[in-house]
């Protein structure tokens, strides 16, 4: 994962709207994605346009698709956490229970 990449959404109540923002930071310039091309912005400059604009019903349509296909990196981490503890639970049951 790029960790300079950031994926911003703002809520745009008034028009039924969620406008997300992709920018990435390369140590010396910002970047805005648009239109699938990065974007070069000035010193200081504000980004007009958004990367996606979609009205809230198609938005959350989107999340839940992607959070059907994609796990979080948190939950990866719980995944990889979880088991590794279900193996070391055997290996202990398999020593507290060994004949002797």
């Amino acid at each position: 994962m790029n960790e300079n990449i950031r994926v911003f959404v703002r809520d745009e109540p008034l028009f039924g709207n969620k406008s997300v923002y992709v920018s990435k930071f390369d140590g010396l310039n910002s970047y805005v994605l648009n239109n699938n091309v990065w974007v070069k912005l000035s010193e200081g400059e504000d980004v007009k346009t958004p990367t996606l604009r979609l009205n809230n019903e198609v938005f959350q349509q989107m999340i839940d698709s992607l959070s059907e296909q994609i796990k979080p990196t948190s939950q990866i981490e719980v995944d990889a956490e979880l088991k590794a503890t279900k193996y070391h639970l055997e290996d202990m049951r398999k020593l507290a229970f060994r004949k002797k």
